[in-house]
């Protein structure tokens, strides 16, 4: 299932009823998909819309950036089939960096490292097809469509290589198989907690259990697309609680309103459910018969810590955590190996999103990556 190499679904799901309070687990445990919803009260509750406000345990308030360009669309880019992809470029200079976002996150997510970029060079954010302000697009939404939606993008909005691809979570894929197939635009790659290939077989294979709730993610991301159609999304109930949580104070209002139009889309829900059901197969192939060697350019893998209360529920134990991350570790350094110049930083006191976290790490990385890209040294972890 297509999501973040983090542990299970339910890993970013906060307390919605307790304000700036926070539960989510940190990263890379149980299965990606697992990782946008958790088990609460005999419920799946849907974090998609939430996921990516969690922090650590009682996180200050990440969003002191302006919140205004969050909540209108910046540039709607055709990409073909008169479909539109909406764009957020900021700064001037060369190299562009690219911002790809997590499954299910929204652009605000970025929030806090696009200004930090944009002092620097040029940098774009932008939202897939269905995410935000951009139309759904068709299915599959495999990563090889987004690549090729993303490359129709850039090319139309005349944003123009070099680019330094970033990517977080899901996006890890996203942006490598970018850099596979156009290897003379990407000179350089900064991975955010990112998916990496095998993770779901292993923890399968580990906790058989962990199947069945990815199941149970798919049928959630069904029953809100049939609610969207049905218009039952218009405004919060306790029926539709899963799709529509109630309103996050951290945001504006402006931006909580552009948020909740989005998810009353059914083609927002249907975008989510395939980009879900690609994750371990139609995506992994397509990496694998890419080859995905990224040659000399540098590559920064910042890597957050498990949360072993992710998997209390599978009857984990000590040794079976210590061989989970033994083998996550196997999968993220054979990532890091297909560039010359990669290398994993371990990130402490973050979750999975680690841009929001700690925006500081990515911006230090984005900006070493910027720095090498033109040269032959080695990343080094020590400046992040």
């Amino acid at each position: 299932m297509r999501y973040s190499n983090s542990p299970g679904f339910r890993r970013f799901q906060r307390v919605q009823s307790t304000p700036g309070v926070s539960t989510c687990a940190k990263p890379q445990g149980a299965s990606h998909l697992r990782v946008i919803y958790r088990v609460v009260q005999a419920r799946v509750v849907l974090a998609a819309s939430a996921a990516f406000l969690c922090l650590a345990a009682t996180p200050p308030n990440p969003f002191t950036f302006d919140q205004t360009p969050y909540a209108h669309a910046q540039k709607l880019v055709y990409v073909g089939d008169g479909r539109r992809l909406n764009l957020y470029c900021t700064g001037t200079g060369s190299p562009t960096v690219i911002l790809d976002l997590g499954f299910g996150a929204p652009l605000i997510s970025w929030g806090a490292v696009q200004p930090a970029i944009a002092k620097l060079t040029k940098v774009c954010s932008y939202e897939r097809a269905g995410y935000g302000f951009s139309d759904p697009g068709p299915l599959p939404r495999t990563t090889s469509a987004i690549v090729d939606d993303l490359h129709h993008l850039l090319q139309n909005a005349g944003v123009s290589p070099p680019y330094i691809m970033v990517g977080h979570s899901m996006a890890g894929l996203d942006v490598r198989l970018y850099a596979d197939r156009y290897p003379s635009e990407v000179i350089g790659l900064v991975l955010v907690d990112p998916l990496v290939e095998g993770w779901d077989p292993v923890v399968q294979q580990m906790f058989p259990a962990s199947l069945a709730d990815d199941n149970q993610v798919l049928e959630s991301l069904a029953n809100c697309e049939r609610l969207a159609e049905e218009r039952q999304l218009q405004e919060r109930s306790a029926a539709n609680r899963d799709c529509l949580p109630p309103p996050d104070r951290r945001f504006t209002a402006s931006v909580q309103d552009a948020r909740d139009v989005t998810k009353q889309r059914p083609g927002y829900w249907a975008d989510l459910r395939s980009e879900a059901a690609s994750e371990d197969g139609d995506d992994i192939t397509e990496l694998g018969a890419a080859g995905a060697a990224h040659g000399p350019i540098p590559l920064i893998m910042l890597s957050a810590p498990m949360d072993v209360s992710d998997y209390k529920s599978y009857g984990a134990t000590a040794d079976k955590m210590s061989q989970l991350e033994n083998e996550r570790q196997i999968l993220r350094q054979r990532v890091v190996a297909m560039s010359q110049r990669g290398i994993q930083c371990m990130v402490a006191n973050t979750g999975h999103f680690i841009q929001l976290d700690r925006p500081s790490v990515v911006i230090h990385a984005i900006e070493q990556t910027i720095q090498l890209a033109h040269d032959s040294e080695t990343p080094s972890c020590n400046s992040l």
